[in-house]
């Protein structure tokens, strides 16, 4: 009796494991899923914890819509904001529209379809309601290449050249790395001679691709290059930076689009700084995916270097930990600080699926738009743009 009341009592003194989180469905949104302060012992800045979402790839589904927050603010308000005020027509008051992520989740919010709101791009200085960097909408290029070591990337958001030859209807991101040489100048330089669009074969293999993309965006850094094309000059091996290259890099908290080889499309935000190397281990990791078995055979060359299914992954904002706002019925549940800056967001959107044909009716009174409350904007800080 005496060993086994020692036993218990033993057992009891033990500390008690933690059970890793794992993907959950998001209530209200098929295929969509969200995992929440998951940790991962980092070789770099040792055990962090992160949130990621997730969406599915069956699309369409959802959209992914990218602003400025100067232009978010102009189409959710319209004529009620000008030069970031925002004047309510019934009170009168009036309160400054700061570039947080608070305010970019009231500008979307009465719209239901509205899933999340991600911070995505970077600024010279906080506050800005502008990216700075290379610029494509709708097939016309509005801003020139940005020369800084940490916007090593542009984005296309959708593929739809590639999409449409693999007969697959679903979000097809593609990225494309930059190849800058000598110091870094932190200005617009002219031409696009530093993207690279080679593979090991072809050195224009995906000059079309690159041409056909209609929106495309500069971000970085680069996490996992994208296997697709070998990045010239490039070391074996596809996380972007050995650990002795990221250890020379600040860590940062950091938000990382990570497109996989399953299709899904996962925003992920440290809660803690971290490295560029121990973010890409974390991603190929068995347990970002739950140890859900990779599908797809690896290529010879990759064996043993790729360690799961990611395809690849970039950094799409770390300035000054911004928070994401995923929907939790009509509110919005904030990872990180929703008054942290941010000078531009992706606003991810159920589709609205096409409309059936409508008996004719006599047209109802149309009814006013409600009023966002006014609420007192947060403290202006400036910060430089973050080089790391």
């Amino acid at each position: 009796m005496h060993r086994l009341l020692a036993l218990l009592l033993s057992l009891l003194a033990l500390p008690a494991l933690a059970q890793e989180a794992r993907w959950q469905p998001l209530a209200g949104f098929d295929k969509v899923w969200t995992k929440q302060g998951a940790t991962f012992d980092g070789p770099e800045t040792g055990r962090f914890e992160y949130d990621a979402l997730r969406f599915g790839r069956e699309v369409p589904l959802y959209e992914y819509e990218f602003f400025d927050m100067e232009d978010l603010f102009n189409r959710a308000y319209r004529n009620r904001a000008a030069k970031g005020v925002l004047v309510d027509a019934a009170t009168g008051g009036a309160r400054i529209l700061s570039p947080t992520m608070a305010e970019a989740w009231l500008a979307v919010r009465d719209d239901p379809a509205v899933v999340a709101v991600v911070p995505m791009g970077f600024a010279r200085v906080a506050g800005d309601t502008r990216v700075v960097g290379y610029r494509r909408i709708n097939g016309r290029d509005m801003q020139s290449m940005f020369f800084a070591r940490n916007l090593d990337a542009i984005l296309c958001l959708n593929d739809m050249a590639r999409r449409n030859a693999e007969s697959y209807d679903g979000q097809v991101p593609f990225l494309f790395g930059l190849n800058f040489k000598g110091r870094a100048t932190y200005s617009y330089v002219e031409g696009l001679d530093m993207v690279n669009l080679a593979d090991g074969a072809s050195p224009q293999r995906f000059l079309e691709t690159f041409t056909a993309c209609s929106d495309l965006l500069q971000l970085g850094r680069r996490v996992i290059e994208p296997r697709d094309y070998s990045r010239l000059g490039g070391r074996q091996g596809r996380i972007a930076l050995d650990r002795a290259a990221s250890g020379e890099i600040k860590p940062t908290e950091r938000i990382v689009l990570l497109y996989d080889r399953f299709g899904h499309m996962n925003f992920v935000r440290t809660r803690q700084p971290t490295g560029i190397y121990e973010l890409g281990r974390l991603l190929s990791s068995d347990g970002f995916y739950d140890s859900e078995p990779c599908a797809y055979p690896e290529k010879a060359e990759y064996r043993g270097r790729s360690l799961s299914c990611e395809l690849w992954a970039v950094t799409i904002a770390a300035f000054d930990g911004a928070a994401i706002a995923v929907r939790q019925g009509d509110k919005a549940m904030f990872w990180g600080d929703p008054g942290r800056y941010a000078p531009g967001v992706l606003v991810i959107r159920r589709k609205t699926p096409p409309a059936r044909p409508q008996v004719t009716t006599a047209p109802s009174p149309a009814r006013a738009a409600p009023a966002l409350p006014l609420a007192p904007a947060p403290k202006l800080q400036q910060r430089l743009l973050p080089v790391d």
